[in-house]
């Protein structure tokens, strides 16, 4: 399901994909489900990032680790 929220996660660092913040919604029956958790998952390779929130997810989704360096998804680099 895409909100409005999702349109500050980058790409998927792996395969390039949309990413979108993903939670398990409420159910009566059970009463289980939405505790203000969730995840960040590619729509493509569905690679998640967890985090303790949706702020904390969201950021761990678009830090990337020598960005400069790999130039884009992990999937464009050249293999030595």
């Amino acid at each position: 399901m895409t909100d409005i929220f999702d349109a500050k996660l980058l790409p998927c660092p792996f395969c390039a994909g949309v990413a979108e913040w993903e939670y398990t919604p409420w159910n009566e029956e059970t009463e289980t489900g939405d505790d203000g958790t969730g995840w960040v998952e590619c729509q493509s390779c569905h690679v998640q990032m967890t985090g303790y929130d949706r702020d904390d997810a969201e950021a761990r989704w678009n830090k990337r680790h020598n960005a400069e360096v790999t130039g884009g998804p992990l999937a464009a680099r050249p293999v030595d």
